[in-house]
């Protein structure tokens, strides 16, 4: 029988396997970091949308004749104000952007950017990712490029967007019923260490929880705090952490264990003391969405609307990414399947492509 010793590097990888509650300490971060800046208070909102292609003038607005042009990169581009219409109460930018006139105001259509000619120039079929810079995910030629985490999570896990994690109760919240849209490096940084789909929040239940399930008003008493285990173990993560036979992958797979569970932690004690913060009430089943009721998706999408604006109001997230499924989903009168042959297949009929600019 052979003399097995169980050495303390065992002892925490199988520690570290099941439990390891170890944060992120301030001795670890780089000077870098220690020196940022506080948040600017900027935040990313995304939107992704597979109902497929609309033709550029329905979905683009008509530049005026005195707008700005110089030459770039061997092209003439060209910049110009947003001006809008009004019609039957909508404000109108073009076909597409539009939106009723109490909601979409000259104040915000003044704010808006529509940029055009930023494109994917190879085939990105039956995707959603791409969108967001993870051009493999599609089912196009571009699935032998490497996997890459999406616009999203490159921000969330930025620590120039995110300088410190005071208040924050999710670094990014990813809304999807169908498809993938985010994802995130496994370890923050290093492209290299392959990336993870991140999980999505699918009714406005779960969102809730996420973001004020452990939310402490301004006005709450601290609970009383006692040392955590994670405090304990600190020097021994380090001296693994810094052992010469820990290997690469091991290193990783310690360091994205650690910093999730360290995120956990903190999400676990978060209180924040904004003027505009309020908790807003817990909410119940969503609306259920029918084939062919427009309302019934415009309801179901509002349901996570209020809490959205009350968690980036509170400060709990900035980044937020929505995907919106192109046939289970339609506002038109067709759903799932007929929709997606006889409207995303044909878009370049003009049948099809009017129904769907205006399902838009």
């Amino acid at each position: 029988m052979s003399d097995f010793r169980t050495s303390r590097r065992w002892f925490l990888r199988g520690l570290g396997g099941a439990m390891l509650p170890i944060p992120i300490m301030p001795s670890l971060l780089s000077p870098q970091a220690l020196a940022a800046t506080p948040a600017d208070g900027k935040i990313f909102i995304g939107f992704m949308s597979a109902y497929g292609g609309v033709w550029a003038h329905k979905m683009l607005p008509k530049l005026a004749a005195d707008a700005q042009s110089m030459a770039y990169a061997g092209r003439t581009i060209r910049r110009g104000n947003l001006s809008s219409t009004s019609a039957n109460g909508q404000t109108v930018v073009s076909d597409v952007l539009r939106a009723p006139g109490s909601a979409f105001t000259p104040a915000l259509v003044k704010k808006m950017s529509v940029l055009q000619g930023i494109d994917i120039p190879f085939d990105t079929n039956h995707h959603a990712a791409a969108t967001f810079g993870n051009f493999s995910q599609g089912d196009g030629k571009a699935k032998t490029q490497p996997w890459r985490a999406t616009i999203d999570q490159t921000i969330a896990q930025s620590t120039a967007f995110y300088p410190n994690l005071d208040g924050v109760t999710q670094r990014s919240v990813y809304i999807s019923h169908f498809g993938d849209l985010s994802f995130r490096n496994k370890v923050p940084g290093k492209p290299s260490g392959g990336v993870d789909k991140v999980r999505p929040f699918m009714t406005p239940e779960s969102l809730w929880s996420s973001l004020f399930g452990s939310f402490q008003p301004p006005s709450a008493s601290a609970a009383p705090t006692r040392p955590s285990i994670v405090d304990l173990v600190h020097e021994d993560y380090v001296r693994l952490k810094t052992n010469p036979r820990l290997s690469a992958t091991d290193k990783d797979r310690l360091e994205d264990h650690v910093q999730r569970i360290a995120d956990i932690k903190r999400r676990m004690s978060v209180s924040v003391s904004t003027a505009a913060c309020a908790r807003p009430a817990k909410p119940g089943s969503p609306p259920q969405v029918q084939c062919g009721n427009p309302q019934s998706h415009a309801d179901f999408y509002k349901s996570f609307q209020d809490i959205l604006v009350a968690g980036l109001a509170c400060g709990l997230t900035r980044v937020v990414s929505q995907f919106h499924q192109g046939w289970s989903t339609t506002f038109g009168k067709k759903c799932e399947d007929p929709w997606h042959q006889d409207v995303s297949h044909k878009v370049q009929d003009a049948g099809p492509h009017e129904e769907m600019a205006t399902c838009l």
